[in-house]
């Protein structure tokens, strides 16, 4: 168990770094999940059962526009959303695909590393950088494995329809 009450996830991935947070939080904290490509997450779900992820009542859920993100955000109590109990993750593969196509939540995420960096000690940032190490150390395969399994997030249009077959 760790003393962050909030972890803002930029992509489910696969979800097993998803399961992985779950399992180290404690039962107030909350994981919130920023994601852009959701029809990617149904291709996930219908080919792994992550249905223990997805039953936690700790996870929550933004798939909308900017906006929706951050009134989403706004909504939790404050206990759960203060910063410098707050920790911001992202696939390393989703971050680079929101940036190469420029969606709308690579701003979001931006913005929200700067409000943290604003607010979070050194000492705290090197902490959470930590146990952010420690979790993808964990789940460093799997980021391989979706990398293998889903590589037409490479596509050039940023749609992936290419490579569902004509």
């Amino acid at each position: 168990s760790t003393d962050i009450s909030l972890v803002i996830v930029l992509g489910f991935g696969i979800g097993q770094m998803l399961e992985t947070l779950l399992s180290t939080l404690s039962p107030d904290a909350r994981v919130f999940v920023i994601e852009p490509f959701p029809d990617l997450v149904g291709e996930i779900l219908c080919s792994q059962d992550c249905s223990e992820i997805l039953k936690d009542s700790r996870l929550l859920w933004a798939l909308e526009t900017q906006e929706e993100v951050f009134k989403q955000l706004m909504a939790l109590p404050s206990s759960i959303r203060a910063l410098n109990q707050t920790l911001l993750l992202a696939h390393p593969s989703t971050l680079e695909n929101v940036r190469r196509y420029n969606h709308p939540f690579a701003e979001i995420f931006k913005e929200l590393e700067q409000q943290l960096t604003k607010v979070q000690t050194l000492a705290t940032r090197e902490s959470r950088m930590q146990q952010l190490q420690t979790i993808y150390e964990e789940t460093n395969q799997d980021l391989i494995t979706l990398k293998e399994r889903y590589s037409y997030l490479t596509c050039q249009a940023g749609c992936a329809d290419c490579c569902k077959g004509s």
